[in-house]
């Protein structure tokens, strides 16, 4: 949304602010790179809210201040860091940070995560290593155990319920903020038709799509679309093949997995077959026939 907003309507005689180098910069003209479905191409800005007034020198406020005698639109991505809150406080924090944007007149417009994969999906969508997967799992669990068969079962008992939990959650919290922002979307819309949800955020602005930028937009935004169209495949008939034909005991050869998909395979086997995969070691069989006969 970001880039297609300074994309569409070329602000700033076409470039964008970047806190990371103090300077405008050409907007990027294809920001969807091969590796990841984000547009990652485009350089975002993400300072942090600091919640419970933790020390962080990239924080929203200092953010804010820095650009306050900047001529031109910038625009950013403000991040609640999760890793600083205890259970159930992101949404109190992200309240918090939206009431606090609205106050400094900032514009703010929503992207309300709604899909089950919406959530689970997040660390495929940056290409996030085992290593990252683990760092983040022990910080949620609370442990220090760098074994993947024990993270693995950990994950696959509180992923699918958890992620239900969190959507339940962050409706509450739209159903307070939606009445403040300028505008508020789902990630359903999003998805599917990002020019819909651009137009809207124009007209709230009172700018302009310029008609020569839209066709080359469109070709990046089908891409982005189909991309995110495989992610949500993956969820709702990949797993469900491989789930089938482990508990069939079918022949199939599965693609590589990380950490967090071969946990989402042993949630949805409990999940629709009422199955677990008990796997005694570290490693985790590509062969469907192979992890059938650790079902229990």
């Amino acid at each position: 949304m970001d880039w297609s907003f300074n994309f569409l309507t070329n602000c700033n005689q076409g470039k964008v602010y970047s806190d990371k180098t103090k300077a405008w910069q050409p907007t990027v003209n294809d920001p969807v790179g091969d590796e990841t479905i984000g547009a990652h191409r485009h350089p975002k800005n993400h300072p942090y809210w600091v919640y419970r007034n933790e020390p962080d020198e990239k924080n929203v406020e200092t953010f804010l201040k820095d650009c306050k005698d900047i001529k031109g639109i910038i625009t950013f991505y403000p991040i609640v860091n999760g890793s600083l809150c205890v259970e159930d406080e992101m949404c109190d924090a992200n309240k918090e940070m939206v009431q606090y944007l609205i106050e400094q007149d900032v514009k703010v417009f929503l992207i309300q995560p709604t899909l089950l994969q919406t959530m689970m999906m997040l660390g495929k969508r940056s290409s996030y290593s085992d290593a990252q997967h683990i760092d983040f799992f022990q910080r949620w669990f609370r442990t220090t155990s760098t074994s993947f068969k024990e993270i693995r079962e950990q994950v696959s008992f509180r992923i699918i319920a958890n992620t239900k939990k969190t959507i339940e959650d962050i409706q509450q919290c739209h159903t307070h903020l939606d009445t403040l922002v300028t505008a508020s979307f789902t990630d359903k819309h999003w998805q599917t038709n990002p020019e819909d949800c651009m137009k809207t955020v124009c007209d709230r602005l009172n700018l302009k799509i310029l008609p020569d930028r839209l066709d080359h937009w469109r070709t990046v935004a089908d891409r982005w679309i189909k991309n995110n169209k495989s992610i949500n495949d993956w969820y709702e008939v990949e797993i469900k093949k491989i789930t089938t034909a482990i508990v069939e005991n079918k022949e199939m050869t599965l693609p590589e997995l990380d950490l967090l998909n071969q946990s989402t395979i042993m949630a949805y086997l409990m999940k629709d077959y009422g199955r677990r995969l008990r796997l005694p070691t570290d490693n985790f069989p590509l062969d469907t026939k192979i992890l059938h006969g650790y079902l229990k």
